[in-house]
């Protein structure tokens, strides 16, 4: 049989959430075959059937069928053979697109058979039937479709028919979307495949700006839901809920993608142990001007306090909390201890970090691996969770792993105002600090240039924060070593923490902690000149030799005295230096050297002295940029308010980089707060003229 059919299908929700329940009605035509067209020729064929899909079941079926065929007899114009049958069984409807979609289905039953005799007479009898039906399905509308057919029947023991239909499907209530789910009538929007993230409380912030789970809205009705919005909440981690970004209205079967936020309140900073909690989702929408709203429970994990995954080494920062009190009064403490043994002439983030490694040394602090939770083996996975102690824990244990000493560390240098950063190498992390010089000052300040790194244009000291029991030279020779070895192999990784803070803010460790006892002042300040002198030694000592050679090569030019003279004053022997500048100045006014005694009587307050030599060194260079600013910083100290004001304008038009490293100079800065912070970051840079190599 081949039929031609037109479907009409007529749906209504039978449970309003779970099933639903249709009727479909095709009448067509029908193709004997298979030996049948000896005996029968074309005839006609209607059928209704009901069709019931249980959610559960989707896409599958249940069908249940009421047929009624006709056939001539062939060659017989008058004798009619008709078929009454009653069929049930079931079939699945596959959604390939959002408007294309593939139906296959079967049923069996029993049918009564008539048909007229030759001799008038009309033989009634029951068989046995089955016809399989499948073909494709075209949504041009969006209750309307287009079925294009193939089927084939059997009357067991009277006739074969194969189908071919092409006809209509009508949903009134029926319909499927892109996911291929039923959508019902009466079905509020849903929140489907609902997922949070891992919820760590160090990032309690972070998740204010970046989601801490996702999830979809779903449309499942006929109508168009409009301003929508979900609000998310955890009682007594957050103290109100927070709304999300969605999308403002989905039309019918339309899904939308949300990101679930969280502000998070630091309550969540006390949990200890990993725990589950209940989180809440608001549904608000409109249907037709009316509103609605629907709540969600669902249960959320959140890990401890001090959980952290290495799926970003930035995220470490968050536990650098340099404005804990008790972080702040050990790094100021130390800082103190250093008034009266600090060298005017040397890099002051250097003195801050001797002291620090020293103190720290002296407290007792000890390199302990966890063996349980190590950074070797937990930082090559993106999902294994670490435990990483906060600063002031460190302190008060005594005691902690790589990550620990690094947080420590990075925490009490920027107590100080020094920035650090974290650098990683395969299996270990350990930290540097800025010295917050120029890389071109760092090229003439230290001999040792293979032991700095350079990088975005600031001079940074590689720190190895394992090495409590060695020197803060040896410290620093182990973390060099360690970054000259792997950053030629790409594998190394330099995390500004500043940088970092701007994603993963750092987060108060609630409570105030154990009291926490200082190193005795004179074992640092003892430990601290020892270490600067050898500091000094190792620096000065090689460039001395080579120096003085040149003096000897050169036969005393004025250069030469002067290079000595400036290695010299930059390590605070100054009575050495003015000796060389002096010889420098034997035959000539040499500029560099001119300024460069202006800057010893700087350094040793003498003003007057100062500006004098800075005077006959700006007769050689009016248009030098250094010199203009030497001599700023003079009448500013003599408060000369309009001879600073001059000479700063000129610095400002020559070298405006210059110029703004020292803007409490300028006289139009009304900040009063930012002029004493520029006063306190200037304080000790000293512009030592050299003339350049040809």
């Amino acid at each position: 049989m081949i039929s031609v059919c037109t479907t009409l299908a007529i749906s209504e929700s039978t449970d309003r959430y779970k099933s639903s329940f249709g009727l479909r009605i095709t009448p067509g035509a029908d193709l004997p075959l298979a030996g049948s067209e000896r005996y029968f020729e074309p005839g006609l064929l209607a059928r209704a059937s009901f069709l019931f899909t249980p959610e559960p079941i989707y896409p599958f079926n249940i069908s249940a069928s009421m047929e009624y065929g006709r056939n001539t007899r062939y060659g017989e114009d008058e004798q009619f053979l008709s078929k009454f049958a009653l069929t049930a069984g079931g079939g699945v409807n596959l959604k390939l697109l959002p408007w294309l979609s593939f139906f296959a289905g079967a049923e069996g039953g029993y049918s009564v058979c008539m048909m007229d005799t030759d001799d008038g007479e009309t033989g009634t009898a029951g068989i046995p039937v089955v016809t399989v039906t499948a073909g494709p399905s075209i949504d041009f509308l969006p209750a309307l479709s287009l079925n294009i057919n193939a089927s084939y029947q059997a009357f067991l023991g009277l006739s074969n028919s194969l189908g071919i239909s092409a006809g209509l499907t009508y949903r009134f209530k029926d319909k499927l979307n892109i996911q291929g789910r039923p959508i019902l009538e009466g079905l509020p929007p849903k929140i489907i495949n609902l997922e949070f993230d891992e919820i760590f409380p160090v990032f309690y912030k972070y998740y204010d700006d970046n989601p801490a789970g996702t999830a979809i809205i779903l449309n499942p009705r006929e109508d168009e839901i409009t301003d929508i919005s979900l609000d998310f909440y955890v009682n007594q981690y957050m103290d109100s809920p927070k709304r999300c970004t969605v999308p403002e209205t989905l039309a019918p079967g339309e899904t939308g993608n949300v990101d679930i936020m969280a502000l998070f309140n630091n309550s969540v900073l006390g949990i200890t142990e990993g725990t589950k909690v209940a989180a809440e989702l608001t549904l608000n929408y409109k249907i037709d001007g009316v509103q609605y709203t629907d709540a969600h429970s669902e249960t959320m994990r959140m890990q401890y306090r001090n959980a952290m995954t290495w799926d970003d080494d930035r995220r470490a920062a968050a536990f650098v909390t340099a404005k804990d009190p008790a972080i702040m009064g050990f790094a100021k403490n130390v800082a103190s201890m250093l008034h009266e043994s600090r060298s005017s002439s040397i890099n002051k983030n250097l003195q801050q970090a001797i002291a620090i490694h020293n103190a720290l040394t002296l407290y007792g602090l000890t390199y302990v691996i966890d063996p349980t939770t190590s950074y070797a083996d937990l930082s090559s996975s993106e999902t294994a969770i670490d435990f990483l102690q906060f600063p002031r824990e460190t302190l008060e244990y005594r005691a902690g792993d790589c990550d620990d000493l690094s947080i420590l560390h990075c925490a009490l240098f920027e107590a100080l105002g020094m920035e650090t950063a974290f650098i990683t190498v395969p299996g270990h992390i350990f930290m540097a600090f800025a010295l917050g010089i120029p890389p071109a000052e760092a090229s003439r300040t230290f001999y040792n240039r293979e032991n700095l790194i350079v990088m975005e244009g600031k001079v940074w000291i590689p720190m190895e924060i394992t090495a409590l029991k060695d020197s803060f030279i040896e410290a620093w020779d182990l973390g060099a070593r360690q970054w000259n070895e792997h950053n030629p192999t790409g594998k190394t990784g330099f995390f500004p923490i500043r940088t970092a803070w701007q994603y993963y803010e750092p987060v108060g460790l609630p409570g105030e902690g154990g009291r926490i006892s200082m190193p005795p002042v004179e074992k640092v300040v003892e430990i601290f000149q020892e270490e600067l002198s050898v500091f000094i030694s190792r620096e000065m000592n090689p460039q001395i030799e080579r120096y003085k050679g040149e003096i000897e090569r050169n036969q005393g030019r004025p250069k030469s005295y002067n290079k000595l003279g400036v290695l010299y004053a930059r390590y605070g022997q100054n009575d050495e230096a003015v000796k060389q500048f002096e010889s420098a100045l034997e035959n000539e006014d040499y500029f560099p050297a001119l300024l460069n005694l202006g800057n010893i009587n700087f350094i040793e307050d003498r003003m007057d002295e100062a500006r004098g030599y800075y005077s006959r060194a700006q007769i050689i260079q009016p248009e030098n940029p250094s010199v203009n600013l030497c001599l700023a910083r003079t009448s500013h100290s003599l408060g000369d308010a309009v001879s600073t004001s001059e000479y700063y304008e000129i610095v400002k038009n020559l070298d405006s980089e210059l110029a703004a490293r020292f803007s409490y100079l300028d006289s139009d800065k009304a900040d009063s707060g930012s002029r004493a912070s520029n006063i306190n970051d200037s304080e000790g840079i000293v512009l030592w003229e050299e003339e350049e190599e040809e």
